[in-house]
């Protein structure tokens, strides 16, 4: 196995092909020191059996920051950042420093101004106009890179890693789109990589001998974007500079952010595509990232030359051990499907990082073994039964978890029913995979009274989850109506069908009726519909449904079903109107927790202790 081998890059040997990319965590304190729940973080991540780890994105300016816990490094702090590199390393993991500088791509909310940048051009992502840089504030920068790479030395890195792609400022100064200087550091092509030339002398001034990695985009996929063929003097002038590696990643932070952070819906050719160009253009090792969980595409990547290394991010949020236990070939494999739920879309509303099928993402205490084996039912096959029937039997209990269906999962079973969102049954299979391993399952059982009396648990988890809420409206009965979940397991096609609830599951319904050739309207309360889906998601699909012909009605209620249609109301104006006769409606309105047994079993006499938990 090509991923199991030791791999150099410069005079540094990585143990295996595994590197685990740098990604924000939300964890680090304000002002960007290291807490001691980042160590702990990447500790379980070194421990996972990875070679490199170039833990998170280090700000080198106050005004290049995308968050306010983003990594910075300076004397005030240096301690910190130390210890967290020889926690690392006394692990068994290499540690590169990923420096970074954000440019038009910085949060205004963070930095408290607008962003600065070579030309004033708008990143749409934060809405924000740059000021553009002086030749003495480019200056400044990279004096700052300096400061942060002598800084790295002192330390004891292995590696340094330069952001020069995803549209931050390095790739910012040799875009020809986004540089429209009228100096020394725009026009021609040569000027336009001055930056990136003078930030590499900079920083080789400073650390010797440590191998230097670059990180490209190696595709933007925009019009008029950066391309492989467009990398080619860059590339040249990194092996001039004799960079040790790169880095390949995809996209643009400001333009295209769902291929930046590789979002479940995008296909994998034109990336894989795009790594083997850039390997026709350099024998520099590669090192290659973006969604990679799957042992045959990472094998086959590796054993073809395509690329040197494989690098990994939110999959080692999803699990941590997932590198050693596809060289050890040890299950359970826990795979991030890359909805970008847990992860992206915790840090950016200000919270630690998350995942959807490992709730331990910011939990370090370990988890207690049992002193005693207690005997557990734990009722109801869905997510959050699933990890609870796990997380006992790792602490030593005797669990048999009950379902009443013929298949775990849950509602995450219609996940991968909607458009773009295949991947979620790598996530799926995964906690399936996983419990029926390791936990005692009784499928198409229901569990009640009778049944709970005959196991004689000492403790009783209740994971029965939510189900559709149907809403109460005047006519209702006499329509044809289903939930949203029967309208993702159906084949429906030629019909007139209204959508009553526009949120997450609303939309992704009404998408996938589009998608089969119905004509939707979608009826929605709020001012807006897709509240709460993830904001990459939410683009994509706005994109997928871009000219097809949908209606959406937002503040807006159903009041009545009539012979001659459904009435609704607009709830600014109070005026109502008929819509007319609709095929079928679709209930999506939302959920509501199912927990019948808890009133039963709350006042039983035998030893119990009952948890409720709710539905995913």
């Amino acid at each position: 196995m090509v991923a199991s081998t030791a791999f150099q890059i410069g005079k540094k040997v990585l143990k295996n092909r595994f590197v685990a990319a740098p990604f924000k965590t939300g964890l680090g304190q304000i002002g960007g020191s290291v807490s001691k729940e980042q160590m702990k973080f990447f500790g379980r991540i070194a421990d996972g059996g990875v070679a490199l780890i170039l833990g998170e994105p280090i700000a080198v300016s106050a005004d290049g920051r995308e968050h306010p816990r983003q990594m910075m490094l300076n004397e005030g702090n240096f301690n910190e950042f130390s210890e967290f590199v020889h926690s690392i390393k006394n692990r068994g993991a290499l540690f590169g420093a990923h420096l970074n500088h954000a440019g038009r791509a910085a949060n205004p909310k963070v930095i408290g101004k607008a962003p600065v940048a070579p030309s004033a051009i708008p990143c749409p992502t934060t809405g924000a106009t740059p000021g553009e840089l002086s030749v003495k504030e480019i200056e400044m920068i990279l004096n700052d890179y300096q400061k942060a790479a002598s800084l790295c030395k002192k330390a004891g890195v292995d590696f340094i890693e330069l952001q020069m792609g995803h549209g931050y400022l390095v790739h910012q100064f040799y875009s020809e789109r986004l540089n429209k200087r009228k100096d020394g550091y725009g026009g021609s092509l040569d000027n336009r990589l001055k930056f990136a030339q003078k930030l590499l002398e900079t920083v080789k001034s400073q650390i010797e001998d440590i191998p230097i990695i670059v990180r490209l985009s190696a595709s933007e996929f925009i019009e008029g974007g950066i391309t492989p063929e467009a990398l080619k003097p860059l590339i040249a002038l990194l092996e001039k500079k004799n960079v040790a590696a790169l880095h390949l990643g995809f996209g643009n932070a400001c333009d295209s952010p769902a291929w930046y952070y590789q979002h479940m819906a995008l296909p994998e050719g034109p990336k894989i595509d795009a790594a083997k160009e850039i390997r026709k253009l350099t024998k520099l090792p590669l090192i290659l990232v973006g969604k990679m969980v799957e042992e045959e595409k990472i094998e086959t990547l590796l054993s073809d030359g395509v690329v040197d290394l494989i690098a990994m991010a939110r999959p080692l949020v999803a699990d941590p051990g997932l590198p050693g236990k596809i060289i050890r070939n040890e299950e359970p494999k826990f795979r991030c499907g890359a909805c970008l739920q847990g992860c992206l879309m915790n840090v950016k509303s200000g919270n630690s990082i998350g995942c959807i099928i490992n709730p331990t993402t910011d939990v370090f205490e370990e988890p207690k073994k049992a002193e005693h084996v207690k005997k557990v039912i734990v009722v109801g096959g869905g997510p959050a039964g699933m990890t609870a029937a796990l997380t006992l039997v790792e602490r030593g209990y005797d669990v048999t978890l009950v379902e009443e269906s013929n298949q775990l999962g849950g509602q995450f079973n219609y996940a991968h029913l909607t458009p773009g969102k295949d991947r979620m049954t790598l996530s799926l299979d995964s906690l399936r995979n996983a419990v029926e391993k390791k936990v005692k399952i009784l499928k198409n059982k229901r569990a009640d009274m009778e049944l709970i009396k005959e196991m004689k648990p000492d403790f009783v988890v209740l994971a029965t989850g939510a189900e559709p809420i149907v809403p109460k409206i005047d006519g209702l009965d006499s329509v044809k109506w289903i939930t949203g979940n029967d309208a993702l397991k159906k084949d429906i096609s030629g019909k007139r069908v209204l959508v009553i609830g526009g949120g997450l599951i609303g939309m992704e319904v009404a998408e996938k009726l589009l998608e089969q050739e119905n004509k939707v309207d979608v009826v929605e309360l709020k001012d807006k519909v897709a509240d709460g889906m993830e904001p990459v998601t939410e683009k994509l699909m706005w994109k997928r449904l871009w000219g097809k012909e949908i209606g959406i009605y937002t503040n807006t209620a159903v009041r009545a079903f009539d012979p001659d249609g459904v009435v609704v109301e607009d709830l600014r104006n109070g005026e109502k109107k008929n819509l007319g006769r609709y095929d079928l409606v679709v209930l999506a309105v939302g959920t509501a927790s199912r927990c019948e047994l808890e009133s039963e079993l709350r006042p039983q006499i035998f030893p119990l202790a009952l948890l409720v938990m709710p539905g995913n």
